[in-house]
């Protein structure tokens, strides 16, 4: 599968508007004519499942806040993936998929890293979600050594027949580190900032060695000079950019503890993010595969 940059379109375009019409409820779906988004994600689920067993994956980079978290769950729920969250904070892809650690002594991430059996994953097909291994607070102070994140890491992936995608904290560490180093794809999700572009090169240093792609998330409009910048580290570290993740407000505002590729119809509105969405968890499955 190829892979588009954000300054050349390689795969299909986004969808056109002609093609949408408004519902009764006044909000404006793809109408049969159009492409199948939603059919093509759940055509995606079933490849996944059959083609991905025993890869694992991990979304991951140098700076927070640039949406990592919401591209590893939805990138997990369209390969129906395991998605693995490493990640302690409060923000977290646990408590977005609503599952908190407050009444609990213990986060099954943890419980299973320290002695080593796989939980069995929360169920989530039927709640529009991924399936998913839950983090809390105490794996900031209780995490394993690396050596033995990474060897766990593999004998799940090994035992289980899934696909595991797994979220990092923010940065680096031994978790982030344990689990790039059982990984057959390593997803850098960065935004078109300052921060998060000259952070690239330097993760991009620490990763030689590894299969390392890039994910530009919430693109708008980037500068001449982000580009350039951009340009120059991906070309010196040949890195692949996937097809980028355009802004999508309504994602900001969303209550819904579920995986938005999840919805049984596509708002004209999201059809440019979905559209985006399923071309990058076909890219990432596709490599791996």
């Amino acid at each position: 599968m190829t892979s588009a940059t954000p300054y050349e379109i390689t795969e299909e375009p986004a969808l056109d508007p002609s093609e949408f019409e408004y519902s009764d409820e006044d909000e404006m779906y793809a109408s049969d004519s159009s492409v199948d988004v939603l059919g093509s994600i759940r055509s995606l689920r079933e490849w996944g499942r059959e083609n991905l067993a025993g890869r694992v994956i991990t979304f991951t980079g140098d700076k927070g806040g640039v949406g990592k978290t919401r591209n590893a769950i939805e990138t997990a729920y369209c390969l129906d993936a395991v998605y693995c969250d490493t990640d302690w904070n409060k923000g977290n892809g646990s408590r977005a998929l609503n599952w908190r650690d407050e009444d609990r002594l213990a986060s099954p991430m943890l419980t299973g890293l320290t002695t080593g059996k796989m939980p069995r994953p929360l169920s989530g097909a039927r709640y529009g979600r991924p399936d998913f291994i839950p983090c809390g607070e105490d794996f900031e102070n209780g995490q394993p050594p690396q050596q033995q994140i990474t060897d766990t890491v593999v004998k799940w992936a090994k035992e289980s027949g899934r696909c595991l995608i797994f979220d990092t904290h923010p940065g680096t560490g031994s978790a982030a580190y344990g689990v790039i180093a059982a990984s057959h794809l390593v997803v850098c999700v960065m935004k078109f900032e300052n921060e998060t572009i000259e952070a690239l090169e330097g993760f991009a240093e620490k990763m030689r060695g590894h299969d390392v792609v890039v994910l530009l998330n919430e693109v708008k409009m980037p500068s001449d000079r982000h580009m350039k910048l951009l340009e120059r580290i991906v070309e010196t570290y040949e890195l692949p950019v996937l097809t980028p993740i355009p802004f999508e407000k309504s994602l900001k505002e969303r209550a819904a503890k579920t995986a938005a590729t999840s919805a049984k119809k596509l708002a004209k509105s999201k059809a440019e993010w979905m559209t985006a969405m399923l071309q990058v968890a076909t890219e990432v499955g596709g490599r791996v595969a």
